[in-house]
């Protein structure tokens, strides 16, 4: 009797478990489609002026700014084909503000050469990524 009653209180324990990551899944799947929406909408707008536009996540903007490439950072990573290379990330100065621009992928023999900091700093459009109280930004590089 004793072994039929702490069974079923280990099955009942062991649904209620169940049932409660079950809820958290659906919470956070309706969550996901939530964000995969907002992304999509935002990213399908026009790009807005960063200092004339309330900073949002995957806010879509165009801005100008002082990138910092002696403070260059290059981030191991592997391209949508699995080459390995670089991730480029400078900071950058915007109405002086402090930002983090990712300015893509490149291959590993591109590192350090002067081509890859030739950019426009006057014409920057990309996608604006907001991380805790830092704001960071991308733009895919030619």
């Amino acid at each position: 009797m004793k072994h039929k009653f702490l069974f079923s209180v280990f099955i009942i324990f062991f649904i209620l478990v169940f049932i409660a990551l079950g809820t958290w899944q659906i919470i956070r799947l309706n969550w996901k489609n939530n964000l995969i929406l907002d992304i999509e909408n935002s990213l399908k707008n026009p790009p807005v002026e960063l200092s004339q536009s309330k900073k949002e996540n995957f806010l879509k903007i165009k801005t100008s700014g002082i990138i910092d490439f002696e403070k260059q950072i290059y981030l191991y990573n592997l391209n949508e084909s699995g080459n390995p290379g670089f991730e480029v990330i400078n900071p950058i100065v915007i109405n002086n503000e402090n930002y983090l621009i990712n300015r893509g992928w490149i291959p590993f023999e591109k590192k350090g050469l002067q081509e890859i900091n030739e950019i426009d700093q006057d014409n920057i459009v990309g996608t604006l990524r907001l991380q805790g109280r830092k704001i960071y930004s991308s733009q895919t590089m030619i």
